[in-house]
Order: structure tokens, then C-alpha cells, then sequence
């Protein structure tokens, strides 16, 4: 199936979610109907597996610089760069671009193969051209657009950190997650659960059912 159906719905207690919620792992519409205890046991399978349970660490530090990053670039062209929109879109659209390049280039460079050996040097490049684009942006000035952006060699020093910085990232995780896919147990046609929660005043159910070839065929909350 190549759609995926999602339905949200509301519970009055949370007996009334409990039972939903079992009523679908029985239909073999959800795998579970407690986010804890799922995630908990995710975290615990993944933790006997080496090559996985490295790989979601630097995946987390990975989308934490990232969620981190994205939020700053409103505060840098506002307050650092005292400039307006144009200059956040520039940001944005230079970092979005980067990052399909690395990704790009990673599956160049790795020609098919699932290994981490580029992965040390993304990681020193993220933390590099970081620090140099803070650095870079807290001694550039007054940018207030993006054509002073690119008329300033300041605002270029800007731009290929952020260029370099977002290739990083793309070769940094695209490895990962092929290492995360490669060394995970075939499960075709089994529930996978894509959210779920039971908590509140008017608890929910969050699943997917789908396999892995067919990608998310149904969802249900």
C-alpha cells in the first residue's frame, strides 16, 4: 500500500484507551499501547546491539546540534546580524542545500558500502565550522539583507561555514542510518508502532502497521 490512512481519536478514561488500544495489538493493528514501556523496550533491544546502540547516541547528538542550530538562526539574524527575513531564508536555504550535497556525497564516497569510517571526520567538520560560524557571525556586524549578506566577506565566511557545517551533517548520518537498517532484524509484516501514548484526561493510541518494503500502510490513534 502506498498510503497511509491516519485516524485520531479521544478517549474518555483510560480504561476505555487501554482496552482500544489491546483491541488493536489483538487485530495486529498496533504493537503496543503504552509509549513507555515501548520505548523502553526499543532502548533495551537496542542497547545489546552495539553497532545500533552507538549509532543512535551519535544520532542524538547529531539531531540535537541540529534542533539547536535551527533554532539559533532567528536569534543570529536578528540580534547578532540585526537583520531581517531575507537573511534567515538565505541561512535556511544555504544549511538545506548543504546537507543534500553531504548526503549526496556520502553515497559516493561509501559506493553502496554501510560503514562509519567518514563518520569522526563529519563530526570534527560539525564541531569545526560551528564554532567558526559563531565566531564568524558574532565579529561580521550589520547585515541587515541578504544582498549585503553576499556583497560582505564576512557574510560569505558565513555562508561556507554553514555550507561545510550542513555537509557534515549529511555525511554524518546518512552512514548511521544505513548501519541502524542494515543490522536490524528483518520484521516484513510486522506492527511497528509509530507513536503511542495513554495518559491525561483524554488519553490516545498512536500505531502504524506496515512492512518494511511497502513502507506505513495504516495508522491509528
Amino acid at each position: 500500500m502506498d498510503e497511509m490512512l491516519l485516524v485520531y481519536t479521544t478517549w474518555p478514561n483510560v480504561e476505555t484507551a487501554q482496552a482500544a488500544g489491546e483491541a488493536a495489538i489483538a487485530a495486529r493493528l498496533a504493537a503496543c499501547a503504552n509509549i513507555l514501556g515501548a520505548t523502553w523496550t526499543v532502548l533495551r533491544d537496542a542497547s545489546k546491539r552495539r553497532a545500533i546502540w552507538l549509532s543512535l547516541l551519535a544520532l542524538s547528538w547529531f539531531w540535537t546540534i541540529g534542533a539547536t542550530l535551527l533554532t539559533e538562526f532567528p536569534i543570529v539574524a536578528r540580534d547578532t546580524l540585526g537583520s531581517g527575513g531575507s537573511v534567515l531564508t538565505l541561512l535556511l536555504a544555504v544549511f538545506s542545500l548543504g546537507t543534500g550535497a553531504g548526503s549526496i556525497g556520502c553515497a559516493h564516497l561509501l559506493k553502496g558500502e554501510v560503514s562509519p569510517r567518514h563518520v569522526p571526520f563529519a563530526a570534527f567538520g560539525i564541531s569545526l565550522f560551528c564554532w567558526d560560524f559563531a565566531h564568524t557571525a558574532a565579529a561580521a556586524g550589520t547585515l541587515p539583507d541578504a544582498w549585503a549578506v553576499l556583497q560582505s566577506p564576512a557574510g560569505w565566511h558565513l555562508l561556507v561555514d554553514l555550507a561545510l557545517l550542513a555537509a557534515c551533517g549529511g555525511l554524518f548520518s546518512v552512514p548511521l542510518y544505513a548501519i541502524i537498517r542494515d543490522s536490524s532484524a528483518p520484521a516484513d509484516s510486522e506492527p511497528r508502532v509509530v507513536r503511542c501514548g495513554v495518559g491525561g484526561d483524554q488519553p490516545e493510541v498512536i500505531a502504524t502497521r506496515g512492512d518494511r518494503s511497502a513502507g506505513p500502510a495504516t495508522a491509528l490513534t
